[in-house]
């Protein structure tokens, strides 16, 4: 996890009772903020970083899935609404 990543809060009380569940999820990336009397006291995240994927293989989807050849082109009316003020 980078420091990017949300942090989910933990109470102390619940941390106690499902300390093994909020293990498993830690080495599975998540990353905790234990919070004792509505502050934070530490964080729980795992020891070991996670393994990145990897760049990816383009074409994996070739085949799989049909787009209209307009798939990119934007109707005129869509392109206004961007273009104008939100307020």
């Amino acid at each position: 996890m980078d420091e990017g990543d949300p942090k989910i809060a933990v109470p102390v009380a619940d941390l106690r009772a499902n300390l093994s569940s909020y293990l498993k999820k830690t080495s599975n990336g998540a990353c905790f903020v234990i919070i004792s009397r509505g502050k934070p006291v530490a964080e729980l995240k795992s020891a070991k970083p996670p393994v990145p994927l990897g760049p990816r293989k383009s074409g994996l989807l070739e085949g799989k899935i049909d787009l209209p050849p307009d798939w990119d082109e934007w109707s005129q009316g869509i392109l206004e609404g961007f273009e104008r003020p939100l307020f």
